[in-house]
């Protein structure tokens, strides 16, 4: 938890600048991301289930061959595809500077519910070998069920806010509303070279998730090998003009790097929850300054929960500073954080 009574922050220190940020547009750039944790993850579990299901041998022939098992890892496999485009259409949105309220809801609510569906029925393909710690997917299980409540109960966020439909002009193209705001979503080489070495960097990640897990024990600030990869690794020239979209890539990158396992990248150096929101909202400036911290995010409250509308802790202009005042709880990479993204009302 996290108290604050009269804590002074320079006015420079408003995230987004003296204007401020667009807070609809940046919880829609975090649901995105989010998303994309979540699509990951149900990658990871995909890519687990199908070989094991191959190699298994149950009655005379191989798991995989029997319909029950074939038709299962055939719908998670369309459920993960379904997260991914939704995913898309929300970074898409986000990119173009549109509204992505309602994409950004749709996908979440969608991604929510399916992670943890196909986290479930990865345990199911492998019986009684998912529920052991000898293979990750009953942490993969756990992972899933703690996305789908990180940004509070999604079933109460629909009953209080219900979507309202999109109307559209009968005159016009149906299609032509879809065609303009989704991007061309062709990789260039540039964007391919950077995946390809967070996904290296996420195979190392995951290769300590489970050992640490059974400590108990916070990873390193840097994984044994990291260092040695990124001495290696060659260099990755900067996105350029011809390269994808900053909220296109963040999607992607965080589907590569939450591949599997998530929980080991949100407690290391610059893995936090507020370093997204600064990345989405922050000034040229700010990121400068605490891009390279760690930092935490400080939504939720005692009675109110994590529904952005009903933050209590306040915020008021006094002089050059701001006043904060309030209470937080359950503030995410809190325990390593250097700094935090407190959420109030001004």
């Amino acid at each position: 938890s996290l108290e604050l009574e009269r804590v002074e922050v320079p006015q420079a220190d408003r995230l987004g600048g003296q204007a401020g940020c667009d807070v609809r547009n940046l919880l829609a750039g975090s649901r995105a991301a989010l998303c994309a944790v979540m699509v990951g993850l149900s990658r990871g579990v995909v890519a687990e289930c199908v070989p094991y299901a191959k190699d298994r041998v149950a009655f005379g022939e191989a798991i995989a061959k029997k319909q029950s098992i074939a038709f299962r890892l055939a719908e998670m496999h369309i459920e993960t595809e379904s997260m991914r485009w939704l995913t898309w259409k929300a970074a898409s949105f986000v990119e173009q500077g549109q509204d992505a309220t309602r994409p950004a809801h749709l996908a979440r609510a969608y991604a929510a519910e399916k992670c943890m569906w196909i986290a479930d029925n990865g345990i199911q393909v492998f019986g009684g070998h998912g529920y052991i710690r000898d293979n990750p997917l009953e942490m993969w299980f756990r992972n899933a069920r703690t996305l789908g409540v990180l940004e509070g109960m999604i079933g109460v966020d629909e009953v209080r806010r219900p979507l309202q439909p999109v109307r559209h002009d009968r005159k016009s193209d149906p299609t032509t509303h879809w065609r303009s705001t989704m991007n061309d979503f062709t990789l260039t080489e540039n964007d391919k070279a950077q995946l390809a070495r967070t996904r290296a960097q996420a195979l190392i990640c995951r290769k300590y998730a489970r050992e640490y897990e059974e400590r108990e024990e916070l990873p390193p600030e840097e994984l044994p090998e990291r260092e040695e990869f990124l001495a290696s690794a060659e260099a990755v020239p900067e996105s350029g003009p011809d390269d994808s979209p900053k909220p296109v890539m963040m999607a992607l990158h965080a589907m590569a790097t939450y591949w599997g396992d998530y929980s080991i990248r949100l407690k290391q150096s610059g893995g936090g929850l507020g370093n997204a929101a600064l990345s989405a909202a922050g000034t040229k400036e700010q990121q400068a300054k605490w891009g390279h911290l760690t930092l935490s995010m400080a939504i939720t409250e005692p009675g109110w929960g994590s529904d952005p509308s009903m933050v209590q802790c306040s915020a008021e202009l006094d002089g050059d500073e701001w006043v904060i005042n309030g209470e937080k709880i359950f503030v995410t990479t809190g325990i390593r954080a250097q700094g935090a993204v407190i959420w109030a009302t001004i």
